[in-house]
């Protein structure tokens, strides 16, 4: 019985430092990834704005719903490993920038992503950053967010995801 008392004690004990770490981190993180991909900046453009089209090459999207535009502007809602989550193109630069808004309320997390598309190989290539621009609310997602999962990871598999689109088979 005592054993049980003492690990039940080191789980609240953790949980508690977990959540006091986490309290004291910011809300608001900033994450970047860069990534050079084998296609011009329309093709990616045209990509990264084709929404219906992204279960067809990221295999972490289940399905894509289409909105009506919200204030003008193109929406909809993703289902992924997630869950479901909706999305307004907040921005939209052809071929150069694309920002797209997480409009969901109550959510513990959310914020926006940048795609910057910059030419290179006279056109041939695109070099993609995807900044983040994130806020966490639970203490303790704010921690896991950090030192388990990391700000970038969902970038990084973006990124990657994106690349393989336009690797030639």
């Amino acid at each position: 019985m005592s054993f049980a008392l003492a690990g039940i004690a080191v789980l609240v004990a953790t949980f508690a430092v977990i959540w006091v770490v986490g309290s004291r981190m910011p809300r608001e993180h900033q994450g970047r990834g860069t990534r050079r991909v084998a296609a011009s900046p329309a093709a990616v453009f045209a990509a990264l704005t084709d929404v219906a089209a992204l279960p067809e090459w990221r295999p972490d999207v289940k399905a894509v719903e289409v909105l009506p535009a919200v204030l003008g502007q193109p929406s909809f809602r993703e289902t992924n490993a997630h869950g479901t989550m909706t999305f307004v193109i907040s921005e939209s630069l052809p071929d150069r920038r694309v920002v797209t808004t997480i409009v969901d309320e109550g959510q513990p997390f959310g914020g926006r992503w940048t795609f910057e598309l910059e030419p290179e190989s006279e056109g041939a290539a695109t070099r993609v950053t995807i900044t983040e621009d994130g806020w966490v609310n639970p203490p303790i997602f704010r921690v896991l967010s950090r030192y388990v999962f990391g700000h970038t990871a969902t970038i990084e598999a973006y990124l990657a995801n994106l690349e393989k689109r336009f690797r030639p088979n």
